[in-house]
């Protein structure tokens, strides 16, 4: 069985869901691309409308910035892509179907969705088995690996 990804439920209590959800990678590995039309994050107050990531391309300092803050996550999708490749700007695109995620430089795909519901794929085998572990040690609900015989998925998009 080859695993793709892990999945679970997160607290909707809690405010540094995303910083608890990457801490078992090291995200100064990655260039960060937000899709911005299947992302809806504010930081708080969430009265303020602030959005947690008011940029579209970033890289793991501002990423970490912003994760730090207080924040609340209604739906979200980040995809990676390792910052020792040199990849233009027309590298990093919306990745739509599982396809399109194995022929492409995107190293990893993050969607949450419902503001509880997280599915990470990466190719990397090691990091899905610390996001796993990661996510039972944090007391993470419904935690289960997500294999191409189990994957639902027929797009990698929040929609």
């Amino acid at each position: 069985m080859n695993t793709i990804g892990v999945s679970f439920e997160i607290s909707q209590s809690e405010v540094h869901n995303l910083e608890l959800i990457l801490k078992p990678i090291d995200v100064a590995n990655y260039r960060w691309l937000n899709i911005r039309g299947q992302t809806e994050s504010f930081l708080f107050p969430f009265e303020q409308n602030i959005e947690l990531f008011d940029q579209e391309l970033f890289d793991a300092a501002y990423l970490s910035e912003r994760i730090q803050q207080k924040h609340f996550i209604i739906f979200l999708k980040l995809q990676a892509y390792r910052s020792d490749e040199n990849n233009t700007n027309a590298d990093f695109n919306n990745i739509d179907t599982f396809e399109e995620y194995i022929n492409s430089n995107c190293q990893m795909v993050i969607l949450i969705y419902d503001c509880e519901y997280v599915e990470i794929y990466s190719k990397n085998e090691q990091e899905l088995h610390n996001f796993y572990l990661n996510a039972l040690q944090s007391n993470f609900s419904n935690v289960c690996m997500i294999t191409e015989e189990n994957m639902w998925r027929t797009r990698m998009n929040i929609s």
